[in-house]
């Protein structure tokens, strides 16, 4: 298991640099971390949260990144609408059937006749990295993910004729990672599926 100490270590050895200070490889590694949320999409980010709502604006969560479903639980889920649209049916009173999302804020419409619980799937941000000694999913299980996402930034900054070659490696780390994860939940389903529908003998 990877400490973030031990990341930005490795960081700093394949990158080689006798120019680089403390603060750039912090600069780097959440430039890195940052570029990994924008694309990575795997079940280990996912969150799950219930939210009460009686005017149809409610607050994210804080590590929020991107709704996966919006469920009223007593019907279909919510479909992502276009901002205008949204704002214009959040005037009315009524079953919610779409959503949008405005800063820090999911916007309804229409909006409830009254209280209404909703469960909300979504793609959380990586937990924080705040110590050497610190840990997360992604410096549990795919540290280079992480380094080689920090060494493109570096490369950007230094103007390094190795980003393409650090580019190619953060890349098939990521994928790499999404497919093991894919295979991972056909696992999981399948292993399910067959505790069903056994026998028991």
């Amino acid at each position: 298991m990877a400490t973030y100490g031990d990341i930005k270590e490795q960081f700093k050895k394949l990158l080689s640099r006798r120019d680089i200070t403390p603060s750039l490889v912090e600069t780097f590694m959440e430039q890195g971390l940052l570029k990994t949320q924008r694309i990575l999409r795997v079940p280990s980010m996912e969150a799950f949260a219930e939210i009460t709502d009686t005017d149809g604006v409610f607050d994210l969560p804080t590590d929020f990144l991107a709704v996966i479903t919006l469920d009223p639980g007593d019907s279909a889920p919510l479909t992502r609408g276009a901002t205008a649209e949204v704002f214009m049916l959040n005037k009315q009173v009524g079953n919610p059937l779409k959503y949008t999302r405005n800063a820090n804020k999911i916007i309804l419409g229409p909006v409830p006749s009254g209280e209404h619980t909703y469960y909300l799937t979504y793609y959380r941000t990586f937990p924080e990295l705040t110590s050497d000694v610190a840990t997360n999913w992604l410096t549990d299980s795919a540290p280079d993910v992480l380094i080689y996402g920090a060494l493109v930034k570096a490369c950007e900054f230094y103007l390094d004729a190795r980003k393409d070659q650090f580019d190619a490696s953060y890349m098939d780390a990521v994928t790499t990672l999404m497919e093991q994860s894919m295979q991972d939940e056909l696992t999981n389903a399948s292993m399910g599926a067959s505790y069903l529908f056994s026998d028991g003998g």
